[in-house]
């Protein structure tokens, strides 16, 4: 926080963070960062595509200029998909000019003599998208709500921890983050870098279905760390216990 304070506090402009952390058990304080960005009066932008479809998301309390999620992760909705929130009264406007986002002016001759962008929503909206993948969105996030928000935070952090506990009791790993972490996402590390393509190739031995967080993914974090790969299991509430156990007995091996 007080890197971020100075960091604006020095003249930057903009403040872009990541609501839950790709790689790890990390939750970034979005709120008190939007206070400290009014405070400067800097446009800030959050990423939530890890953070939507597993944690309350309040767009009001954060404070945000703009907050976007990917459909595809957490709410599981189609590759492609995603939601966009800009607050009204944003400094932020559409890059892009279609037949969405903009109307043509015409004069009275009936020619073309201007484009004006659209000062609503749907000047983020593309012309060209795919309807049959929309409705599909639509579907992901009313079975989320028909679920309960709070039920399946509760249930996903419940199995996040359950996993993480065995990670920590395991001398050979090294947890990113928190122990006891809000977020789904559970990211690891070897202490021996020797070790992780041995381990990759026991998980998909073992037909486990884990991410890979590369070098490309946090292009800090790895270079400070060592490491060429964090192992990342991400619960979602529909996992059973068998599967949360059996991933749980094979971190155990590792």
């Amino acid at each position: 926080m007080d890197d971020v304070d100075q960091a604006l506090q020095s003249g930057g402009t903009i403040l872009a963070v990541s609501h839950v952390a790709a790689q790890g058990s990390i939750v970034n304080p979005v709120v008190e960062l939007g206070i400290l960005a009014q405070k400067y009066d800097a446009i800030y932008i959050v990423d939530g595509c890890q953070a939507v479809g597993q944690i309350k998301v309040d767009v009001q309390q954060i404070n945000c200029c703009a907050y976007v999620t990917a459909g595809r992760k957490w709410l599981r909705g189609p590759r492609g998909t995603g939601i966009l929130y800009v607050r009204r009264n944003a400094p932020i406007r559409t890059p892009q000019i279609d037949l969405a986002s903009a109307d043509l002016v015409f004069d009275e001759l009936g020619t073309v003599v201007d484009v004006k962008v659209r000062d609503d929503a749907k000047q983020f909206e593309l012309w060209e998208k795919s309807t049959a993948s929309l409705l599909g969105l639509a579907n992901a996030i009313q079975e989320y709500l028909d679920y309960g928000i709070d039920t399946a935070e509760q249930e996903i952090c419940a199995k996040a921890n359950y996993i993480r506990s065995f990670v920590v009791s395991n001398q050979n790993l090294v947890l990113v983050g928190s122990e006891n972490s809000s977020t789904g996402v559970v990211g690891f590390y070897m202490k021996d870098p020797k070790q992780e393509k041995k381990v990759k190739e026991l998980i998909e031995k073992e037909n486990f279905i884990i991410s890979y967080v590369c070098d490309w993914d946090c292009p800090v974090f790895f270079p400070q760390n060592g490491v060429q790969y964090v192992f990342r299991i991400s619960p979602h509430y529909y996992t059973s216990n068998d599967n949360i156990q059996a991933i749980c007995n094979l971190i155990q091996r590792l």
